[in-house]
């Protein structure tokens, strides 16, 4: 912190450790309802599922305790198929094998989460 001229500002912060900075949520099957969360301000949870090059999903954000981010990538880890704060879709892979879906609340907020991702045409 460096204060402009003279002044003398007085600052307040907190530190938070990340252990871990992202929590592995596990293997998610289309289709499968999942409730996760957060515990320490700045922690994401990632997730990974399965699926195939033509497949068309939807993302169906439920709901946050916080406002959440949610960001699919695909298995070469390089090609984002989409971030959302809510429901998304549908959108078709363009790449078999092993995604990876990481919720990221906003901030330093903690926050509680839903979602399902079902193929399209799937009922909900």
């Amino acid at each position: 912190v460096d204060p402009q001229g003279n002044r003398t500002d007085e600052y307040e912060f907190v530190i938070w450790e990340l252990d871990p900075a992202i929590v592995n949520g596990g293997f998610v099957s289309l289709g499968q309802e999942v409730k996760g969360q957060t515990s320490v301000p700045g922690q994401k949870v990632a997730y990974s599922l399965s699926a195939n090059a033509g497949q068309t999903i939807l993302f169906d954000h439920g709901e946050s305790t916080e406002a959440t981010d949610f960001t699919l990538t695909a298995p070469d880890g390089q090609t984002r198929v989409f971030r959302t704060r809510g429901d998304f879709g549908p959108v078709t892979l363009s790449q078999s094998g092993t995604y990876r879906l990481v919720a990221d609340p906003e901030d330093d907020w903690v926050s509680k989460f839903d979602f399902v991702v079902r193929p399209a045409g799937a009922g909900g």
